[in-house]
């Protein structure tokens, strides 16, 4: 995926492939690695960010992130308060892999 200003992404996934819980997000002076991005253990969620070779481990206290989803559209329905993304930005993301689908399948570049 191409964004304006030279900026890029790239990503895999896949519903038949093994199991990977990893993210990374890397950039020109460094990357953030996060080892258990989607599902986090039950004592921990640390991540490490590498900043021109230097690692440093972000210690985050593990939550149970489903459990706050849940709480969160809750108090958003209870307390009639704006959804903090709102249905369009689903909408968009669809539309962005429906985009990268059609590349693959026809490798050509979609324009969105």
């Amino acid at each position: 995926v191409e964004f304006s200003g030279g900026v890029g992404l790239s990503f895999h996934c896949g519903m038949n492939a093994e199991f990977r819980n990893t993210l990374q997000v890397a950039g020109a002076n460094g990357r953030i690695d996060i080892p258990e991005a989607y599902v986090c253990g039950p004592e921990t969620a640390n991540f490490y960010v590498t900043v021109r070779g230097e690692r440093r481990e972000e210690v985050v206290p593990a939550v149970n992130q489903y459990e706050l989803e849940v709480e969160e559209f809750a108090r958003c329905v209870l307390d009639d308060k704006p959804l903090r993304f709102p249905a369009e930005d689903a909408i968009l993301n669809m539309k962005v892999l429906d985009a990268c689908y059609r590349s693959a399948r026809e490798r050509i570049r979609v324009i969105v």
